[in-house]
């Protein structure tokens, strides 16, 4: 059986890291202070070619797409910007899944359509770092997965659905708070109010604790990085 990684050097992000550090740089130490300043001018480029597809914001557009167009070099810059950002994302990507308790719902009782697209996709945001996406996406999980348990009309709000929850008692106490924090944190995210990545995972956790009352899942313990 293979062993679990001493320390975080022994681990494959860390290692690739290294690698791509090393490929950068170049193997001449007489070459690599200029190739490093090089790669950091590059650097600045590729965000400026991202931000001109990903952003709304004022660039000089006909500049980078003439310096990008030549001989294929946007595909290039773009790759090893995306590489160098994933391998940083990695660590903390692996502790924020860590931290998340295990989920389990029986296959008879599992949610569909919108409900499971919306929790799965929550919950990815979460890992990867984007917390406005994780909390609109936890709010709409647990506003769906309402409507559609209590038959609610396609124009019913989390506010309509939760008296109507309350009524029928379908939550214990514990599940009717997760409720109420999703609402109370989740109605903000969406109208635009910044997220931090405290109240996303807050989010999240709430948003699982409903989906767990709502089609009679169970948490596992949470499994704390080591």
């Amino acid at each position: 059986m293979k062993e679990h990684p001493r320390d975080a050097s022994d681990l494959a992000s860390a290692y690739l890291r290294q690698a791509l550090d090393g490929f950068d740089s170049g193997h001449d130490p007489g070459e690599q202070a200029v190739e490093r300043e090089a790669s950091r001018m590059m650097r600045g480029v590729s965000e400026h070619l991202l931000k001109s597809r990903a952003s709304l914001v004022n660039l000089s557009v006909e500049t980078i797409e003439a310096f990008t167009d030549h001989r294929n070099a946007a595909a290039w810059m773009l790759d090893s910007l995306y590489c160098h950002d994933l391998l940083e994302r990695i660590p903390n990507m692996v502790r924020r899944t860590l931290e998340l308790s295990a989920l389990h719902i029986e296959k008879r009782n599992r949610p569909t359509g919108s409900v499971l697209v919306f929790y799965e996709q929550a919950v990815r945001c979460y890992i990867f770092g984007l917390w406005q996406a994780a909390a609109v996406l936890a709010r709409g999980t647990v506003e769906t997965a309402l409507r559609e348990t209590l038959e609610g009309k396609p124009r019913d709000t989390l506010g309509d659905l939760i008296p109507l929850a309350v009524q029928m008692r379908l939550f214990p106490s514990d599940a009717f708070e997760a409720l109420n924090v999703v609402k109370l944190l989740g109605d903000p995210a969406v109208h635009g109010t910044a997220v931090s990545e405290n109240d996303a995972k807050r989010l999240v956790v709430c948003a699982r604790a409903v989906i767990v009352a709502l089609f009679r899942g169970r948490l596992g313990a949470e499994s704390r990085p080591t």
